[in-house]
């Protein structure tokens, strides 16, 4: 499995009036573009409750998204043939260490267009409409026990990890959030991409798992580990399916994961890849390399 990020050249700097009509073209005439209407941006809000359920708390209202928006946040959206929102990327400029970033907050997709590149597309327009601001880095979240996130922050994007943050959220009220809401920081730099390290999976096939079990109460992490050059971080192939079936095991990856990835951070490894499960195998691993 070689890592290739996926890089798009990023358009050039764009002028407000250019950035308002920039749009991608989308299968079925269908387009990407930033949320322009009143209408548009409740309809952001109403997708946020139907992608994360009735029970989630944490809805970005239509107000915000405006206000944010006019001081340089970014509100995107794609839209159907026939003007339906069905899907979107929201984020908010600031200052970090005296350097300006944009912080994409949330980005969602209705289960209806999965499966159609969306994300992807989406996270490509944001970018290039940071980088026409003068931004040229960004950073987001994202659930480390979700092989699907893994991948493609790290082996398609190629992002860096900065920090494993506890509980990042509270309690949202989602079912999509119901074992906590642990994350990983990601930090994307958008005009130097990270180049193909020619990773492949079967050399690391070798290299000690600092958390080998979830099944034994109190599971010890193998510590040695640590002291290798590389090491790898286990996720179960597909955790959803894990907490619909047996709840509690769920829960169990994410205490296990949160001691690991903040230990292997904190002995000086980054993550450099992600080796996702074979058909039909339980696990799938991080790749964190300490010379990286």
């Amino acid at each position: 499995m070689a890592v290739q990020p996926i890089h798009s050249p990023p358009t050039p700097a764009l002028t407000a009036r250019s950035q308002d009509s920039l749009s991608v073209h989308l299968a079925d005439d269908g387009e990407i573009r930033l949320l322009r209407t009143q209408e548009e941006r409740e309809a952001c809000a109403a997708l946020q409750q139907a992608i994360w359920g009735e029970g989630y708390r944490d809805i970005i209202p239509a107000s915000l998204i405006k206000v944010s928006a006019m001081l340089g946040g970014i509100a995107a959206g794609a839209f159907d043939r026939h003007g339906t929102l069905i899907g979107f990327v929201f984020g908010l400029h600031g200052i970090e260490n005296g350097q300006p970033i944009h912080w994409s907050h949330m980005l969602g997709v209705h289960v209806s267009a999965r499966g159609l590149g969306l994300g992807k597309k989406l996270k490509f327009f944001q970018r290039d409409v940071a980088l026409g601001r003068g931004i040229t880095v960004m950073k987001w979240t994202f659930d480390p026990l979700f092989s699907e996130n893994a991948y493609f922050n790290l082996n398609q994007l190629g992002v860096e990890v900065e920090a494993y943050r506890e509980d990042m959220y509270g309690d949202t009220g989602s079912a999509l959030h119901a074992f906590g809401t642990d994350r990983l920081v990601a930090c994307w730099h958008l005009d130097r991409p990270r180049p193909n390290s020619g990773l492949d999976a079967t050399d690391w096939a070798d290299s000690p798992v600092l958390n080998p079990s979830v099944f034994e109460e109190d599971t010890p992490l193998h510590l040695d580990a640590l002291h290798a050059s590389r090491l790898r971080v286990r996720i179960p192939a597909a955790v959803a399916e894990v907490h619909r079936d047996i709840p509690g095991e769920a829960r169990r990856w994410r205490a296990l994961t949160r001691r690991s990835f903040a230990l292997a951070l904190e002995h000086g490894f980054s993550a450099v890849g992600f080796g996702r499960a074979e058909t039909g195998a339980p696990f799938a691993h991080y790749f964190f390399d300490k010379q990286a």
